[in-house]
């Protein structure tokens, strides 16, 4: 087997061959299939990839939550403190 660029070359041109292409050109057409697959190759998004970048954006999103949790109360603490003062003034 010929691989290059994860095309099985020797595949791809056999299967050519077999068609009716003669081997220089079945040759050429399996090697252009391979330099073309192995450019898309860096393009392509994995599984593993999504799994990676969902994880990822999870945890950001984790912890966006915990700082607006934190604002919320913060702010429920100083309304409370307020409405305090002001019960305290008025009575």
């Amino acid at each position: 087997m010929w691989y290059y660029g994860g095309v099985d070359t020797l595949a791809v041109t056999e299967k050519l061959i077999s068609v009716g292409v003669p081997s220089a050109e079945a040759k050429a057409h399996a090697q252009i299939l391979s330099e073309v697959a192995e450019e898309l190759k860096e393009e392509l998004v994995t599984k593993a990839d999504l799994k990676t970048g969902f994880a990822k954006m999870e945890a950001r999103l984790a912890e966006m939550e915990a700082r607006l949790v934190l604002r919320i109360v913060g702010a429920m603490v100083g309304l409370t403190a307020m409405f305090g003062v002001i019960v305290a003034v008025f009575r």
